[in-house]
């Protein structure tokens, strides 16, 4: 009895021995530090970074909320030329051309503030029939003759007896003018000398001749010349003439007067006229002489 009671013993002793040893192991196992490997970095940042995030771990989310916040701000701004952010709604606004600036049309956003500048018009004449409707600019490809003759008939003064239409420029001793009676197609270009009461006048046709007339006081004379003819110093004879005898004056005399006129006249009216107002001169009407 006492053996088996013995034999009882041992094995009990055994038995807990093994449990202790079993119970020891255990805390070994989960008291063994981690694997550090993943928070070890080449620089500190990286680690302070990861370090942060198990620390604390609603701050990723905190950065997350700040910078959707940003990209919000962000895209209130205005958008440059290369953003694609913006689903842009364009205004515009048009400068037409002029005769000398060119025209074009700016478009800026409405959202964003972007613009940009498109439909580029080169500056340019509006020609009508026979000038510019803006700036009066004569057409070079407008017949010269008759483009006068609309120009006179539009903007033309009536003279006093209301019979012409006058463009008049004025010296103080004498006055040359363009002219054209109202209902005829031709014009007539005049010289006239009040002080002197001396006048010289021609009839000019839209074909090669005119019709020269001098006056002086009450003597008169005319002749009919080609345009191409007709230059500066030239002879005159007469075809017409007439001298009262209150004046009796010599009609070879009157005829060098006239003479000497023609090229007074012609050189005030292309310089002071034709030319400024039109572009014109005396050789556009078939006076090849006057260039």
């Amino acid at each position: 009895m006492k053996k088996i009671i013995s034999a009882l013993l041992i094995s009990f002793l055994i038995f807990s021995a093994a449990g202790c040893g079993s119970v020891n192991d255990t805390p070994s196992i989960v008291s063994s530090p981690p694997d550090t490997s993943i928070y070890v970095s080449s620089t500190d940042s990286k680690e302070s970074v990861l370090n942060e995030s198990i620390e604390n771990p609603s701050s990723s989310e905190e950065t997350q909320t700040e910078t959707d916040s940003s990209s919000s701000a962000e895209s209130s701004e205005p958008q440059s030329q290369t953003s694609s952010v913006c689903n842009h709604i364009f205004s515009k606004k048009v400068t037409a051309a002029t005769c000398t600036t060119d025209g074009f049309t700016e478009y800026t956003c409405t959202k964003c503030g972007y613009s940009y500048v498109g439909d580029r018009k080169p500056a340019a004449h509006d020609y009508g029939k026979y000038f510019c409707l803006n700036c009066g600019k004569l057409d070079p490809q407008a017949d010269k003759y008759w483009a006068l003759i609309a120009w006179i008939d539009n903007n033309g003064q009536l003279s006093g007896n209301g019979h012409f239409s006058i463009f008049p420029y004025e010296f103080a001793e004498y006055s040359v003018s363009v002219l054209k009676n109202t209902y005829d197609k031709y014009f007539y270009i005049d010289y006239y000398d009040q002080k002197n009461d001396i006048e010289c006048w021609f009839y000019i046709s839209e074909d090669n001749t005119c019709s020269v007339h001098y006056s002086n006081g009450k003597t008169y004379g005319k002749f009919d010349i080609g345009k191409s003819t007709l230059y500066k110093g030239m002879e005159v004879k007469f075809d017409d003439f007439f001298t009262p005898e209150t004046e009796n004056k010599n009609e070879n005399v009157i005829a060098e007067e006239c003479s000497k006129c023609i090229d007074n006249l012609m050189l005030h009216i292309e310089s002071d006229i034709l030319y400024p107002k039109f572009g014109l001169k005396m050789s556009d009407f078939g006076f090849i002489n006057y260039k």
